[in-house]
């Protein structure tokens, strides 16, 4: 079993505006890369023998996994399965815009997000983001099985594995998002291992 820490990245502008961003390459704003540094410091205070980081590809979660990699001394890797989910025609809109202009699709997802995505051609429900991403966790457990590691991604993706890890139904999926630079501690066990 693997302990992996999974970081959301700092905050952006879009985080700022409630916008959402999925695959939308939005850096970080002055106060996430003050967030990246302040989770570095705090990261590196907490004794930890992190083994690596990796990092989603997109630059807002770079930008943040490069803050702590380079504090802790460590290489930083990107894996492109953990990167946010494609949103569709949701991306740049407001959270206040969806559902006055979505409602049934908002409600349809709200009530069944593994099998619902967002409009558009590439939209990605959760059962799309729970594959690949749990794919990427069993890739960095075997490789650094029991040492513990540093996985800088995003919201939906880190409350789509608690909800995988912690066995908590898909229905409470969106109430799982931490916050900008907050870890969660998961207790990794690779799929099809006693």
């Amino acid at each position: 079993m693997t302990e992996i820490w999974l970081v959301r990245h700092a905050q952006t502008d879009w985080n700022m505006e409630r916008r959402f961003q999925g695959q939308s390459d939005i850096p970080l704003n002055e106060t996430g890369r003050q967030q990246a540094r302040q989770l570095a410091g705090s990261l590196a205070a907490a004794g930890k023998a992190f083994q690596a980081v990796y990092s989603s590809p997109l630059s807002r979660a770079m930008q943040t996994a490069s803050a702590v990699a380079e504090r802790l001394n460590l290489p930083l890797q990107a894996e492109p399965r953990i990167r946010e989910a494609n949103l569709g025609e949701w991306e740049g809109m407001l959270a206040e815009e969806i559902p006055l202009r979505y409602p049934d699709l908002v409600e349809a997802r709200r009530r069944d997000p593994f099998n619902v995505p967002p409009p558009g051609e590439q939209a990605e429900n959760v059962a799309s983001i729970a594959g690949r991403a749990s794919q990427a966790m069993d890739a960095i457990a075997r490789h650094h099985n029991g040492q513990p590691v540093l996985v800088v991604t995003h919201g939906l993706v880190i409350a789509t594995l608690v909800c995988l890890n912690r066995q908590i139904a898909f229905e409470e999926v969106f109430q799982q998002i931490p916050h900008n630079a907050q870890p969660v501690v998961l207790h990794w066990k690779v799929a099809g291992n006693a």
